[in-house]
């Protein structure tokens, strides 16, 4: 989906896991296109979701982390997040 990198963005730059309605709220998405992201990234091994309590969270792969780091995005997804 086109919102996945901003996804991406959004929890490279946090420090913590995000709930959906965190990501919601730092990109000015709506739920359904939060939805969309997370499930789009849930089926790789990009995002990792942990379970407090009965929230859900989501964070990235380590590697992945490391893999920002290094590279930036292509596109302006950064700068917008």
């Amino acid at each position: 989906p086109a919102n996945s990198s901003e996804f991406l963005e959004c929890l490279f730059g946090s420090n913590a896991s995000l709930t959906r309605g965190q990501i919601g709220n730092l990109l000015d998405l709506i739920p359904d296109d939060v939805a969309e992201a997370v499930n789009s990234l849930l089926r790789t091994s990009l995002v990792t979701r942990e379970h407090e309590g009965t929230s859900e969270s989501y964070a990235l792969s380590s590697s992945v982390r490391d893999l920002l780091l290094r590279t930036p995005s292509p596109d302006n997804s950064r700068r917008v997040v």
